[in-house]
């Protein structure tokens, strides 16, 4: 079970901070907003999926390799979202912008976009041998909460508050991706 935390409670900050970024934008009137929750849910949610579906075929190829691709993916991922927080230009609400006025395949790209860690961390849990139906309803569960927090906090805070709550959780979620891989190295060696 902590091991499942391990690996949700970075993706659910990552989640956060994106909702939390796209809800900051200015003048969204309701109905936007919930086109944004909505779709932010579906990639947040369904990525991780998608990547644990992708990697299940992988991770019985890798066989003993595996307990040295897990802590290595992990932190690629966790290097990947540190370098997105020190980004600066506020890429979550470009994104989200562009979320507001796509259709059809724009919203997969935009979608995509978003969510990319996402799809690298769910290929990375399958690789571990945790119980699919545990870690696809704790991936559902993380999804529904912190894109609904930070879709409703995201609405009160504005302008450097605002920035510096996003970049706090997407810092938390890579160093917390680090520190998982740090301890699955060590447990491995």
């Amino acid at each position: 079970m902590l091991r499942l935390l391990g690996f949700v409670l970075p993706l659910s900050l990552d989640s956060f901070a994106a909702a939390f970024a796209a809800m900051g934008i200015r003048g969204l009137r309701r109905v936007q907003r919930l086109r944004i929750t909505a779709l932010f849910l579906a990639f947040e949610a369904g990525m991780p999926l998608v990547g644990l579906a992708l990697g299940a075929s992988v991770a019985g190829l890798a066989g003993g390799l595996a307990r040295f691709l897990v802590p290595a993916a992990l932190a690629a991922v966790g290097i990947w979202i540190l370098r997105e927080s020190l980004d600066d230009d506020d890429d979550e609400v470009r994104k989200a912008r562009g979320l507001l006025t796509a259709r059809g395949f724009a919203i997969i790209g935009l979608g995509l976009g978003i969510s990319l860690d996402e799809l690298a961390l769910g290929f990375t849990i399958s690789f571990t041998r945790l119980p699919v139906a545990e870690v696809v309803t704790a991936i559902a569960v993380q999804a529904c909460v912190a894109i609904w927090g930070g879709a409703y906090l995201g609405t009160r805070f504005r302008g450097t508050g605002a920035r510096r709550v996003r970049w706090g959780a997407e810092v938390l979620a890579g160093v917390g991706l680090l520190s998982l891989a740090a301890f699955l190295t060590a447990r491995t060696l």
